[in-house]
């Protein structure tokens, strides 16, 4: 029997949509795809079954799972944002086991590459060296406003994001004008009074120095990362980027994100644009990122999918890769041949499964 006759493990949290999601594609196909519990594994007591595939999942919104990653003796709050060198930490550690016990070739995303995914020097680093177009950023590691002013002299650009340096869903990341006639920081993020960073689905503008010092301090308390504001394109008064789902290196799924803002990320409540108008108006130039978009998957050859945040200039000519994301495919509703983002990866599957035994 091959290895996908032996079903698939997940490793994820039972009821997260994105397994439910997957589960039923595999169902549909006749697969069997069980579930590990994320709690399990960052407590240390789970056995991956010895034959078969292993998917990795989100580990969400479980904030017990997020407590024990961290090390930490106090449950975060929900919404709370807390410093993500510490989730990286214990997740890079739960990775690296995970690599060490199961054979790679069983991974349907290589633990070392969702890693590498999660923490944004590092996947940018790995794009450049493909030849991926990238915004600027910054080798500085700020402590508060003077060294992000300082990390903006470095890349030569006065409007930046400030983005923490791991994780993804746009928690934490904040867009800054250091104009010479403006300080404005537009951001999903609001300060209690006790100081503790929460994530709003509200966009939130600080604007002179002492708000804004305030609020970049309390980001820099973490690893951050500079990096060059790069414009993105406006289509029917809103400003928009692409998340592109590539599977097997392919380019399958695609949304638009449309903000009023400058953080377009839809779990913040954002809204999904028209892909066949985006299409119509990028022209040549929609084949030349979905190009892009599979190079992007190919440089990471052991993830059988990758969510690519792809940012699109005005004048939809140029294009540049903002982000990879190890789980980018939970996109409802969205269809491509007649597959949803889980059916596309499920069919897929055999394929991976050849390419990485050759």
């Amino acid at each position: 029997m091959s290895v996908l006759g032996r079903g698939v493990t997940i490793i994820g949290n039972p009821a997260d949509r994105r397994v439910i999601g997957f589960r039923q594609a595999a169902s549909t196909a006749a697969i069997t795809a069980r579930v590990l519990p994320w709690r399990n594994v960052a407590t240390g007591s789970w056995t991956v079954p010895a034959e078969g595939l292993v998917r990795l999942d989100s580990v969400g919104d479980d904030r017990e799972v997020d407590r024990l990653l961290r090390g930490d003796a106090v449950t975060a709050e929900p919404g709370e944002i807390r410093l993500s060198r510490d989730w990286y930490r214990g997740f890079s550690a739960v990775l690296a086991c995970l690599e060490a016990t199961v054979a790679s070739e069983r991974f349907l995303s290589s633990p070392t590459e969702v890693a590498v995914q999660f923490d944004k020097r590092l996947c940018a680093e790995r794009l450049r060296s493909a030849g991926i177009r990238v915004p600027r950023s910054s080798n500085i590691d700020p402590h508060d406003l003077g060294g992000v002013v300082e990390a903006c002299r470095e890349i030569g650009s006065r409007r930046v994001f400030l983005k923490p340096r791991y994780g993804s869903s746009g928690a934490g990341v904040v867009a800054l004008a250091l104009d010479d006639a403006r300080l404005e920081a537009v951001s999903n993020v609001e300060i209690d009074p006790r100081g503790r960073l929460f994530y709003s689905t509200r966009s939130r503008r600080a604007s002179g120095l002492p708000a804004v010092e305030r609020l970049v301090g309390a980001l820099c308390a973490d690893s951050v990362v500079v990096e060059q504001w790069y414009p993105k394109a406006g289509f029917d008064d809103h400003i928009f980027d692409l998340r592109v789902l590539v599977i097997g290196g392919e380019p399958r799924h695609v949304v638009v994100r449309s903000a009023k803002h400058p953080i377009t990320n839809l779990n913040l409540g954002n809204r999904r644009g028209d892909v066949d108008a985006i299409r119509d108006r990028m022209g040549p130039h929609w084949l030349d990122a979905l190009d892009t978009c599979a190079a992007v998957g190919a440089a990471f050859p052991g993830c059988l999918h990758v969510g690519v945040d792809l940012l699109v200039a005005p004048g939809f000519r140029h294009h540049a890769v903002a982000e990879v994301n190890a789980f980018g495919d939970l996109l409802p509703g969205v269809v491509s041949r007649g597959e949803t983002t889980f059916s596309a990866e499920v069919a897929a599957l055999d394929r991976f499964v050849e390419r990485e035994a050759a």
